[in-house]
């Protein structure tokens, strides 16, 4: 395998938090999944970060990213005594930077469910719609496009068992390829303005935009709310929002998820 050194990264913290899904952890401590939809698997031991597959250098470094100033962002959210312990428990836990529209269809998809069946929808979809790639001695599947998922006949994503959330992706579908919704466009858009935009697509709530938002996009202001965070908030900081941890509330809440949902 090939190395790469890196600081203040944790790679089980960061693939474990729930912020993306495809990711498989096998016994040896590996990490099987897509960085870029190429196949990769990583493994970290101490300061270096092995890895083997399609994804380069560039690749890893961008998609966890590696050259943030990490401990800027730790300074800004350290503001009381909650939020430290859970940054001491999960120091190195980096918001990852995904690929805009598996981020938006993956957490569509999330609506009202839970990571495993999750994990069982987004592969049945790459199964059915995505690229086969030969890789660890196995057939592995990458994301579909949008062409790929424009083009999907009936059957098969009615195969995928998506529930009342194959709307909500026809809907997304149908608006990105129309041009309604325009990612590139959303990338360059200020905070309020790219949630505004998310929010017009079927199945896209306020937590939803959010995730999208700060995972896909990056948009380190979001804070995405679901029932741990709520119960957090009421707990910790009655009275207090994400805008309490200011430009990094993003980070804050990725440590509190993961404090509160291992507690």
């Amino acid at each position: 395998m090939k190395k790469l050194k890196i600081k203040d990264f944790n790679l089980d913290h960061t693939l474990s938090c729930g912020q993306v899904f495809r990711w498989h952890r096998q016994r040896d401590g590996a990490w099987l999944g897509f960085i870029n939809n190429k196949p990769s698997k990583l493994i970290q031991s101490g300061d270096y970060l092995y890895y083997e597959g399609a994804a380069s250098i560039s690749d890893i470094t961008r998609y966890f990213n590696l050259k943030t100033d990490y401990w800027e962002i730790i300074r800004s959210i350290s503001k009381d005594a909650f939020i430290k312990r859970a940054i001491k428990k999960y120091f190195g836990l980096r918001i990852i930077k995904q690929d805009p529209f598996e981020c938006l269809i993956s957490y569509i998809l999330s609506s009202q469910n839970n990571i495993p069946r999750i994990n069982k929808m987004l592969n049945e979809l790459s199964n059915r719609s995505g690229r086969t790639i030969r890789f660890e001695g196995r057939d592995v599947h990458s994301f579909p496009m949008l062409s790929d998922l424009k083009s999907c006949c009936r059957p098969d994503i009615n195969a995928c068992k998506l529930g009342f959330r194959d709307k909500y992706l026809d809907d997304a579908v149908s608006r990105l390829w129309n041009k309604e919704i325009d990612l590139k466009r959303i990338a360059k858009l200020p905070y309020d303005k790219a949630k505004q935009e998310l929010l017009k697509i079927k199945g896209v709530g306020q937590k939803v935009a959010d995730c999208v938002l700060l995972f896909g996009f990056n948009k380190y202001e979001a804070f995405p709310v679901d029932v741990w965070i709520e119960r957090a908030m009421k707990k910790y900081y009655k009275g207090k929002d994400g805008s309490y941890f200011g430009k990094y509330a993003g980070y804050a809440q990725e440590f509190i998820y993961a404090y509160i949902r291992n507690a």
